[in-house]
């Protein structure tokens, strides 16, 4: 039995602007558990670059805003008759709590969910739908007020969840679109972030138009784990195609399982393609895995790279010049909205999807003004303002 552990609340802070591809990451690496391997390999050739003035004054202008400290957006309609979850506990089963995003909405959802008197406890789900699966037999045994599983999709938990709903507990299945198979209702409910998501990548788009200016030719891998994976770096090639018809694209595709092939994939297409200037490898944390493809085909000091879901170990990228920026959503705000949507569904309403994207884009001049990098400012407000948006979800949820 997967174990149940509590951990104790910890403070932070954010706010809003733009792309929130923190959980985008998130749920890229759950779906690489059910994904199968699609290869890689080079799409349409980089060009010549072409972005208008218009276009690049645009972007620069975009990444200047949304470098600034974010202003969470929070909902303005009180719930008419708020659950009452004061005493009672709510098992949360992130797909891993060893990975930060994963485990920094889980804390988020507890330090909420404390403010309504109640405890999240939480099961982690090991990277594996099985254990997730026992995670929520376990939350069906002990009848907790309500089960949110975090960044795996319904059909491979389709039967696990149909338990515990049969059991007496509420699922919210949040951070993945709903299922064809099985929509919302009947003790079911879908936290859905993917259109925010979509809009996140859709902004490394001006990211990398900001980067590289008139001379912008991207490489862009598209993490192919599952049709969602897919479908984010879809939405950012068309919005890059959008804002720039006459510069050049080509892609590499690749999955969790053939991370190791990267390096390879990476080369060969950087040597088929000579004009790139900007390379996006998402998320931030299979960069690495990357950079030795760019490196052995002679472009790391050609090319200038932009990332998103940034942790720490992505702003010190960024600081040393390895990086020219990323983008990142506090984990912890993200923790509040799933609340909300819990908060939603469990008071008998509609929960309706996630559409504004919000996070923070960290160039070099954001990260010198942070200053040390530390691991645990991930969680904190250093990276992303005071957590005003606290009061505004307590004030919907009837809390005084």
């Amino acid at each position: 039995m997967a174990a149940a552990t509590r951990i104790i609340r910890a403070r932070s802070a954010q706010r809003k602007v733009v792309g929130a591809v923190a959980l985008g990451a998130a749920l890229a690496l759950a779906l690489s558990a059910c994904a199968s391997d699609s290869g890689e390999g080079a799409g349409d050739d980089a060009g010549t670059g072409g972005a208008s003035e218009a276009v690049i004054a645009e972007a620069r202008a975009w990444v200047q805003e949304a470098s600034q400290p974010p202003s969470w957006p929070v909902p303005e309609t009180p719930i008419a008759n708020p659950a009452d979850l004061a005493g009672k506990t709510v098992m949360l089963i992130p797909f891993s709590d060893q990975i930060p995003i994963m485990h920094g909405t889980a804390m988020g959802m507890q330090e909420a969910l404390a403010e309504l008197g109640a405890e999240g406890v939480i099961c982690d789900g090991g990277a594996n739908p099985s254990q997730m699966a026992t995670c929520l037999k376990t939350a069906g045994d002990q009848q907790v007020a309500a089960a949110v599983t975090l960044f795996m999709e319904y059909d491979p938990l389709a039967n696990a969840i149909d338990a515990t709903i049969a059991a007496g507990v509420p699922v919210l299945v949040a951070g993945v679109a709903p299922s064809a198979a099985r929509p919302a209702g009947d003790g079911l409910a879908y936290g859905d972030n993917t259109q925010a998501i979509n809009t996140g990548y859709e902004n490394v788009a001006r990211q990398a138009i900001a980067a590289q200016g008139a001379d912008t030719n991207i490489l862009w891998a598209r993490l192919m784990d599952s049709s969602l994976t897919t479908g984010f770096s879809d939405a950012g090639i068309a919005k890059f195609e959008e804002l720039c018809p006459d510069c050049g694209v080509a892609t590499v595709d690749f999955t969790t399982s053939s991370l190791d092939k990267l390096p390879t994939a990476i080369s060969a297409a950087l040597a088929s393609n000579p004009n790139t200037t900007v390379v996006f490898i998402p998320p931030d944390a299979y960069l690495p895995a990357g950079l030795p493809g760019i490196q052995s085909a002679g472009f790391i000091d050609r090319v200038k790279i932009v990332g998103n879901a940034a942790d720490p170990a992505g702003l010190q990228r960024v600081a040393a010049g390895t990086q020219a920026s990323t983008a990142a959503s506090s984990v912890l705000y993200d923790g509040w909205e799933m609340t909300h949507a819990l908060m939603l569904f469990l008071s008998g309403e509609d929960v309706p999807p996630f559409t504004v994207d919000a996070s923070r884009v960290f160039t070099p001049e954001v990260v010198a003004e942070i200053g040390e990098i530390r691991p645990e400012d991930y969680f904190g407000p250093a990276w992303f303002g005071e957590p005003s948006y606290k009061d505004d979800f307590l004030a919907v949820w009837g809390v005084e």
